[in-house]
């Protein structure tokens, strides 16, 4: 099942904390692929890290609990069960040539996910078996581990939190 949510559930104080992490002096860093081996490099800070190998997680950002806020609040207002988080990311990417991405699943057990678009840009989600999701400022779009892609956006910046959980 896919939810989607134009607004309403962030706070000011989330609100406050995007346009810091959308400033030029909020650390980022390369990453050579979004998925592997697609070329489409991005830039990325990791507040919650996924380790593949021991199926666990770890904090990698003083400001997780008030990014990790923005995931509670979406699912406590949309009546969704949230157990654990399992990676938690800002993730910026730019136009390319390549347009389309390559489908996957983020993790090989089940999970749901939530994409919370931050900026005024393009560049959708599509997902396999559901279809697109419109990029549009301060939407939340959450769905099952269905293999999905982000579009490259074709002028400006395509900024996302996403976060794992079950």
């Amino acid at each position: 099942m896919t939810v989607i949510v134009d607004n309403n559930f962030l706070k000011s104080e989330h609100k406050k904390l995007i346009k810091g992490m959308l400033t030029n002096s909020f650390p980022l860093y390369w990453l050579p692929h979004q998925v592997y081996p697609d070329k489409r490099p991005y830039l990325s800070h990791a507040f919650m890290v996924h380790d593949r190998k021991t199926n666990t997680s770890k904090v990698n950002s003083s400001i997780y609990e008030e990014v990790f806020d923005i995931l509670k609040t979406f699912c406590s207002k949309n009546k969704i069960k949230l157990n654990k988080c399992f990676r938690a990311n800002l993730n910026i990417t730019f136009p390319l040539k390549t347009k389309t991405g390559k489908f996957h699943k983020d993790h090989k057990f089940k999970h749901r996910q939530l994409i919370v678009y931050l900026n005024n840009s393009d560049g959708d989600t599509i997902l396999k078996k559901e279809g697109r999701i419109k990029f549009k400022k301060y939407r939340g779009a959450c769905f099952d581990d269905q293999l999905h892609y982000a579009e490259t956006p074709s002028k400006n910046r395509r900024a996302i939190l996403i976060f794992t959980f079950i």
